[in-house]
């Protein structure tokens, strides 16, 4: 497995020790810091010694390690009940800088980011399916999140047997609801266009045929290379388009809100205008 992982910032934090006995099942935890920085992220992990493997911010688009991929984090509770949070193999920690109650609201941008520069690499650098087993519940779930005791919450036996993206609300002996109601259906199918879906060794017919001429083998490895090459350009379009398509948003708003204010002066300066006109009947 990956110990750091390449382009990102380091802030290093402390690690539980070593992974605790038993089966090897993979697992993506996702949390939410609820803060709106980085740096007052890094600055709860100092005082509680908290930290995760990785924060990371899909606004200002920025991620940063704090322990190896290599090592458990310490982003969990763990109590005196039997069985392991932050050291069952292996539970790869995420806190994504946001609010949980905010994140069910969160722009495709945010998601598609989140998708390619982030849940993808981490699965593909732990070997973690990109998969979501249990639902990722809000303030709407018709039940309390926030309790060790919620419909929602995994058991010990569950926690370890289960592979893929959970969220801190899903983990047993904590009490935490984090990450909300996120879209992670949305998440994963932007991940699935790092890794699997575009890999950088064939997953087609083989360019090493006995039968095949080194001329067809040229032609065979430059067409699987343009057809990477072109996973990719639409993998990066897409998010292109996601980011204008949340600017255009963004935009229009601005545009409602200057016409209502328009609006509202030219309906006073008419108003105006009939109050002072010498011609107009008074009551």
């Amino acid at each position: 497995m990956t110990t750091w992982l390449d382009g990102w910032d380091h802030i290093e934090g402390n690690d539980s020790g070593s992974w605790a006995s038993g089966p090897t099942r993979p697992k993506l935890l996702l949390h939410t810091t609820e803060g709106s920085t980085t740096a007052g992220a890094v600055g709860a992990y100092e005082a509680n010694n908290s930290w995760p493997h990785v924060t990371v911010d899909p606004i200002r688009k920025t991620r940063v390690q704090h322990v190896p991929l290599t090592r458990p984090a310490r982003a969990l509770r763990n109590s005196a009940v039997p069985g392991e949070t932050n050291r069952t193999p292996t539970v790869i920690q995420v806190e994504i800088v946001g609010r949980a109650a905010e994140s069910h609201d969160w722009s495709e941008a945010a998601l598609v980011w989140l998708g390619r520069e982030v849940v993808g690499p981490l699965c593909a650098a732990a070997s973690i399916p990109l998969v979501a087993p249990r639902e990722f519940l809000g303030t709407k779930a018709g039940h309390t999140l926030a309790s060790v005791t919620a419909k929602q919450r995994l058991t010990a036996a569950q926690w370890r047997d289960l592979s893929g993206i959970l969220g801190h609300q899903h983990a047993p002996e904590n009490t935490h609801w984090d990450p909300g109601a996120l879209n992670i259906g949305r998440i994963i199918q932007a991940a699935k266009g790092y890794g699997p879906l575009y890999p950088s060794t064939p997953t087609g017919p083989s360019t090493e045929d006995a039968d095949m001429t080194a001329a067809d083998r040229k032609l065979l490895e430059d067409a699987l290379a343009e057809a990477r090459a072109a996973g990719l350009r639409a993998a990066h379009c897409e998010q292109l388009l996601a980011e204008q398509a949340e600017q255009l948003k963004q935009f229009y708003g601005s545009l409602r809100g200057w016409s209502s204010a328009i609006a509202e002066k030219v309906g006073a300066s008419r108003e105006d205008a009939v109050r002072n006109d010498p011609h107009t009947p008074k009551p």
